[in-house]
Parts: C-alpha cells; sequence; structure tokens
C-alpha cells in the first residue's frame, strides 16, 4: 500500500497528485521489468520523478542523484549537495534528503545510501542505454559499480523513455502554450524583417519575441538557449546564426521553438 503522505514543497512544479502518478507508473514499469530499484543522475530524470530544480545542473561539477525502489514513495532518497539543501526543501516533495561534502563524497553517499536500502545484492537500474546519459565520469561511474559490486546494474532505459509518454492535464497545457508562443512569435518575426538584417538580428528579434509571450528561453533540441537559423548557407546543417547580412533572394530556414515551464516546442519554418 502506497503511502498518501507527501510534503508540500514551497515551490513545487506539479501538484502532489502528478509525482505519486508518476512513481506509481514508475513503479509499474520496474515490477515488468523485474528491477528492484533505479539509481537516476540524469536532470531530465531526476526533475521529473522528485521536482528537484536548479540551474546548477548546468555545472559539470554539481552531482544531484535520485533513488527510487518499487516498494513505496517512502523510500524514495533524493541526494544533493549541502549548497542545494533549500532547493531540495522547497522544490521537491521528497522526504529524505541527504546531502554530500565538505567530508562526504557524492559517490561515497550513493554507494551508502543504496546499501542502507537493502539493495547491495539488487537489480538495479541506470541510464545506460539509448536516449539517456549517465551524469558522472568514467571513474565516478566505476567508482559506482566496484561500489556496488554485489549487485546487478542494469540498463533501464526502456522504463526511462517509458515513463513520461503518459502527460498529465497540466503537461498538455504547458506544451500547448510552448507551441502557441512559438508560433505567434514566428508570425510577429517575420513581419518585422527589415532589408539589411543579419542573421543574428534576425534570430534575436524571434527570441525576444519568444520571452515576451512567456517563453523561459529559446530552445533548438534538448539545447535550452539556442536556436537553428540559416539565411541561404545550404551547405551547413542546422547552424547558429551568424553575422551575415541576409540578401535578397536567400532562403530562411528555422529551426527550434520555445521552452514553457521546462516543456518545449520544436517545429521547422521557410521562407524566401
Amino acid at each position: 500500500m502506497l503511502s498518501v503522505g507527501l510534503r508540500k514543497a514551497a515551490y513545487l512544479d506539479f501538484p502532489l497528485g502528478d509525482y505519486k502518478d508518476r512513481y506509481e507508473r514508475v513503479r509499474k514499469l520496474m515490477e515488468e521489468a523485474d528491477i528492484d530499484a533505479l539509481f537516476l543522475t540524469n536532470r531530465t530524470n531526476v526533475e521529473y520523478v522528485t521536482g528537484f530544480s536548479t540551474i546548477s545542473w548546468r555545472q559539470h561539477d554539481k552531482q544531484f542523484y535520485v533513488v527510487i525502489t518499487r516498494n513505496d514513495i517512502d523510500e524514495v532518497v533524493l541526494i544533493v549537495d549541502y549548497v542545494h539543501e533549500g532547493n531540495a526543501e522547497n522544490t521537491s516533495w521528497v522526504e529524505d534528503v541527504r546531502l554530500w561534502g565538505k567530508k562526504v563524497q557524492y559517490v561515497d553517499l550513493a554507494i551508502d545510501t543504496i546499501g542502507s536500502l537493502g539493495l547491495e545484492k539488487a537489480t538495479i537500474g541506470m541510464e545506460l542505454g539509448s536516449n539517456q546519459r549517465v551524469w558522472a565520469t568514467p571513474i565516478e561511474f566505476d567508482a559506482i559499480k566496484n561500489g556496488l559490486s554485489e549487485a546487478k546494474i542494469v540498463d533501464a532505459s526502456h522504463i526511462l523513455n517509458n515513463m513520461q509518454t503518459i502527460k498529465s492535464k497540466l503537461e498538455i497545457e504547458r506544451l500547448r502554450k510552448a507551441c502557441q508562443i512559438t508560433g505567434k512569435s514566428l508570425r510577429d518575426s517575420f513581419e518585422c524583417f527589415k532589408e539589411g538584417m543579419s542573421e543574428r538580428d534576425f534570430s534575436n528579434i524571434i527570441v525576444q519575441n519568444m520571452l515576451e509571450q512567456g517563453a523561459d528561453s529559446p530552445s533548438y533540441g534538448n539545447t535550452d538557449g539556442y536556436l537553428s537559423f540559416k539565411a541561404g548557407r545550404f551547405d551547413q546543417m542546422t547552424p547558429t546564426p551568424v553575422d551575415r547580412k541576409i540578401e535578397k533572394g536567400d532562403f530562411i530556414r528555422f529551426d527550434g521553438g520555445a521552452v514553457y515551464k521546462n516543456y518545449q516546442s520544436d517545429i521547422m519554418r521557410m521562407g524566401l
């Protein structure tokens, strides 16, 4: 029987019910795959399950982990550093938050946490396959595997790639809003085009319109903050905009979209 009591953080991104649904979906996928626990390190997965949020993910020396068992939602453990304890308190529903830093290393803490949950000899899924990445250096990953030598480390990409396929009502609203922002921003931007603009000028107008419409940032694929844009230059695939002036007769191609509350659209539009 799953616990019904989750901590309501001050800045939780989704309702608690959504996180309960996510855990239950992941738990069922783990049961089907005969996996006892997940040890996740990647931003997309950690944020989706726990709500934990910080832009410090962009720093390669910051490791934030989550351990999920299929036994009970109360056994979910979030691992962050001391500096981000406040982020965990205010953005995540997870009660059990363990801190690394000072004299405690994150790899050691992760291994100790898995051991404290009785998972030393368990089958543990990690982000090893298609569309997934372990947020660790090869040396760190080897240390994790050596520290869990009696456990069976397996690929959990089939679980992680499937866990987000079912969208909640709020997720759908955010996706719809991202698409609306992108469409309107492109229409408004093309109407503002003037002869003599550079690719960079035009791209910046698109970004400005997206932000004014409520976007968090522009995005190309999973590259937040960037758009693909070119005028002419047919020999380049999805280039970033440059200072080249757009000339009469240039074929303009835009690829990317707006990010709205971490949900993004991605479209391609062309003009002459």
